[in-house]
């Protein structure tokens, strides 16, 4: 039954990856990314929106006026500042 709801709830946003329904609290995720070394820096504004954020050191992520569930991988090598803005 989980999986019929996954699927039913993938074609609704009409999106090809898969969804994740993810119930851990962004601090956790955010210590969690620290303690691997990957997470530079999390900003979220109006967040109704579950944000995942994977990748390497010195990205910088910003996520404003958010109201449907993201997953953002940040999978290069950052040598330099990366930016990526998610909404309006």
């Amino acid at each position: 039954m989980a999986a019929q709801d996954r699927d039913s709830k993938k074609r609704k946003h009409g999106g090809s990856a898969t969804y994740r329904n993810v119930t851990t609290n962004i601090e956790k995720m955010k210590a969690q990314l620290r303690s691997q070394n990957k997470l530079a820096y999390i900003s979220g504004y109006h967040a109704n929106r579950m944000v995942i954020v994977s990748g390497h050191a010195h990205a910088l992520v910003l996520i404003r006026h958010a109201s449907l569930k993201d997953v953002v991988a940040l999978h290069h090598n950052a040598k330099n500042s990366n930016s990526i803005s998610i909404g309006n």
